[in-house]
């Protein structure tokens, strides 16, 4: 029964670049909330902005000749990799590049932007002090199931993951003051 439903999370995870945007958009249509806009939006910036990543790093692995780099580690994905695509689209052992983690970008971004926006919006609430901690931490522990869903399955080494995680931990705090309010549709 336990490795059933962590199989199910480990699924989950894997499909979060394709279904978060899904969500933030199906809630928007139920209570035209911009703010569910601007996070479908931050879903796509972390997408186009792994990618140009991505591309970046990979030509300073080109550069060196190395394919470790210190601190950074290996740039391309685990030889035992298996199907890292949301679609299925890449071949199971594929080698592609994989420093920083996409997903992990991702949900990181997210979860830095909903952690400040709970944080500015909800800290002059008396109860804010009691129910802050478990929304931070439910959060927390979603980043990192995810985050560690993708070392699991063998797409992306353990510092890829972290990379990726930091990077869209700060796009997501710099999301929020660059957005903070967007206005609400009536």
């Amino acid at each position: 029964m336990k490795k059933d439903v962590w199989n199910a999370l480990m699924i989950m995870s894997e499909q979060t670049p394709f279904t978060l945007p899904l969500i933030f958009f199906s809630l928007f249509m139920v209570n035209l909330d911009t703010r569910l806009l601007m996070m479908m939006a931050l879903v796509f910036f972390n997408m186009i902005t792994n990618s140009i990543l991505k591309f970046i790093i990979k030509g300073g692995y080109k550069f060196t000749g190395k394919e470790s780099l210190p601190i950074l580690g290996r740039g391309y994905r685990p030889s035992n990799n298996l199907n890292c695509s949301v679609f299925g689209g890449k071949v199971k052992g594929e080698q592609t590049f994989g420093m920083p983690s996409g997903h992990s970008q991702i949900i990181w971004s997210i979860i830095g932007y909903l952690l400040v926006h709970l944080y500015y919006e909800n800290h002059y609430d008396d109860n804010f002090k009691y129910y802050y901690p478990f929304q931070a931490t439910f959060l927390i522990m979603m980043g990192i199931i995810v985050s560690y869903s993708r070392v699991h399955i063998k797409c992306h080494t353990p510092m890829q993951v972290i990379l990726g995680g930091i990077i869209g931990f700060g796009i997501g705090i710099g999301w929020y003051h660059v957005y903070p309010y967007p206005p609400i549709l009536e």
